[in-house]
């Protein structure tokens, strides 16, 4: 089984991912990929034991997504990351129209390092747009009407103003509002334990995330 979550808060990243996986299934069994803004930048890693998170994880930060997913699983629709230094997308669901999505790419000059990785599509999608000048709030909507299917995106964005995205297309996906935290998940009843609110996402309206303010969490959740 994959899961893909998100967290933003005014301390290290990593304390707080760890405090999120400890709800998890069978963790040590699990693989994690995270990415986060450092400096400016998207930085990326994958960790194989989630019980050694702390020790493991060098990344820092205050703004990340991630997914995990068991080691032995092999279902093709498994959460996925993929990123470059000023974006990255965490995916889980199905793109149905990634072959002809990939063909007009592909044809304006976008190269793909694999061609069955839909969360690469769905980064190149979102690039297509922020190259010609969209905003990433303009650059998620236009993407959005562009991918048809079923599934939840979370893009973390390296801009002046730190931000993550979050999507979803008939699949659930819930924000927690926590004490100067925030989190995003697929299950809500997975973030009660640890927020204060749970708000679950409408499907096909996207909600940004931003930097986040001293007992002002629900400010920093802005629908688009």
């Amino acid at each position: 089984m994959s899961s893909i979550f998100g967290i933003l808060n005014d301390k290290n990243l990593v304390a707080s991912l760890e405090q999120e996986l400890l709800q998890l299934e069978n963790p040590a069994h699990d693989l994690i990929n995270v990415a986060t803004v450092v400096d400016g930048r998207i930085e990326w890693q994958e960790v194989a034991d989630l019980r050694g998170l702390l020790s493991e994880l060098s990344l820092n930060g205050h703004f990340g997504i991630a997914y995990k997913h068991q080691q032995k699983e092999s279902d093709k629709h498994h959460a996925h990351l993929y990123a470059n230094e000023h974006l990255a997308v965490v995916y889980n669901g199905q793109i149905e129209n990634r072959i002809e999505l990939r063909e007009e790419l592909m044809d304006l000059g976008y190269e793909f390092q694999n061609r069955t990785d839909d969360s690469e599509l769905i980064l190149r999608v979102i690039n297509r747009y922020l190259d010609i000048g969209l905003s990433p709030k303009e650059a998620i909507s236009v993407s959005l009407m562009r991918l048809h299917g079923s599934f939840i995106i979370m893009a973390l964005f390296a801009e002046k103003e730190e931000q993550i995205i979050i999507a979803r297309r008939d699949h659930p996906l819930a924000i927690g509002l926590g004490k100067d935290i925030l989190y995003v998940a697929q299950d809500s009843n997975f973030l009660k334990p640890l927020s204060q609110q749970v708000i679950e996402l409408s499907d096909a309206c996207p909600a940004m995330l931003s930097s986040i303010k001293m007992g002002e969490n629900a400010s920093n959740v802005t629908p688009l």
